[in-house]
């Protein structure tokens, strides 16, 4: 980062050894999304699990997804439930994952 005529970047790439996380774009948008998704769904924290609150999550999620590819801000995106993470075990531990 340098600092002439305001803040700017030097070139593209992080220090991430993660090959997904290489560049600070990547990684800076990654961050706002889940902080964005994270306070949005704050009303569904402690909330018992059950089809209709995983329904209504991911139907707000793909709300949001769309806000911010109609404002210009992401090109597309989506969400869904991996059937194959949530099984009955997992989602009656209270342990719900949505893949993005």
């Amino acid at each position: 980062m340098i600092r002439k005529d305001g803040f700017r970047f030097w070139g593209s790439r992080c220090l991430s050894d993660d090959p997904l996380f290489a560049f600070e774009n990547y990684t800076r948008t990654a961050q706002v999304l889940a902080d964005t998704m994270a306070e949005a769904h704050m009303w569904a924290v402690d909330g018992v699990l059950n089809p209709s609150l995983a329904r209504d999550i991911i139907e707000g999620l793909r709300a949001k997804m769309r806000s911010l590819v109609n404002q210009g801000y992401l090109i597309g995106g989506d969400c869904w439930l991996d059937e194959s993470v949530n099984d009955k075990d997992t989602l009656k531990a209270g342990k719900l994952t949505i893949r993005l």
